[in-house]
């Protein structure tokens, strides 16, 4: 049974009742019917969600003053949508921009018989390409974790608002010239 037991809610403080006796795959059918991107996968860590926020902080690809900037127009009511463009579209820019250059060095590097460039090439595109992945993965995982665990910690739940701003924009191989 999906309950609201294990939910958050105004005034709650003590319930975190989960009590799963089916098999884990078992489970996981049941939740498809409420949550399309459902999975499980051995024990819930409420780590893991730290461990990814630390890997995709890591890749320097954004700072915290771009998520902050992003969060502030989300959580202010009164801020029209292109407020928000303004806040997010750098970002999702500059990536846009390393992945069309890192594909051009790529085509010129193999018509050139350069298989170390090409490589070097490669490996951009696809740390771009595991970047965005890995920022789905978080989304899931704190959606669901959040639900059960307090984090405790704001840092986090912006991550959450930035990379669900961020995730559609970051279409590689099909950015426009």
């Amino acid at each position: 049974t999906l309950s609201r037991l294990n939910r958050k809610a105004p005034g709650k403080t003590t319930t975190y009742v989960l009590d799963f006796v089916n098999k884990a795959d078992e489970v996981l059918e049941a939740f498809k019917t409420y949550y399309t991107t459902a999975e499980l996968s051995g024990a819930t860590d409420p780590n893991l969600v730290l461990d990814l926020r630390a890997k995709l902080d890591a890749t320097g690809y954004y700072d915290d003053f771009e998520v902050n900037r992003v969060v502030e127009v989300e959580m202010n009511a009164g801020a029209k949508q292109k407020e928000l463009e303004a806040a997010i579209a750098p970002v999702a820019q500059r990536l846009l921009n390393r992945y069309t250059a890192a594909k051009a060095n790529r085509k010129a590097a193999e018509a050139a018989d350069d298989q170390k460039v090409a490589q070097t090439a490669k490996e951009e595109m696809d740390a771009l390409v595991l970047f965005r992945k890995d920022m789905e993965s978080f989304q899931r995982m704190y959606t669901f974790l959040s639900q059960i665990f307090d984090y405790g910690n704001t840092d986090i739940e912006k991550r959450a608002i930035f990379y669900k701003r961020l995730i559609p924009l970051l279409k590689f191989g099909r950015e426009r010239e």
